[in-house]
């Protein structure tokens, strides 16, 4: 899945989900992302990819440009997606 050439980036986030704390790993370039969660178990959630095509890339905080996407909240929202989805968490 990884091109050597490809410089990606990545990103530690913790989210709070019913008194439980999930922490994950976010890994991006500027057309692909995806989420490896790291504790209370580790999983690897599947993201999203860009087409060269499109004139718009990912950042992961802040899109200051209508051609960028920011990832963080899409990140903690499939982290609580799969959580409310696979586990026993109630989600708020």
């Amino acid at each position: 899945m990884k091109n050597s050439k490809i410089s990606w980036k990545k990103e530690n986030i913790s989210v709070m989900i019913n008194g439980i704390t999930v922490f994950a790993t976010v890994f991006w370039w500027s057309k692909e992302y995806y989420i490896e969660i790291c504790e209370p178990f580790s999983v690897k959630l599947a993201g999203a990819k860009m087409m060269y095509a499109v004139p718009c890339k990912f950042v992961f905080r802040d899109a200051d440009k209508s051609s960028e996407v920011a990832l963080f909240d899409e990140c903690v929202q499939k982290i609580k997606k799969y959580f409310q989805k696979n586990c026993k968490i109630a989600i708020n």
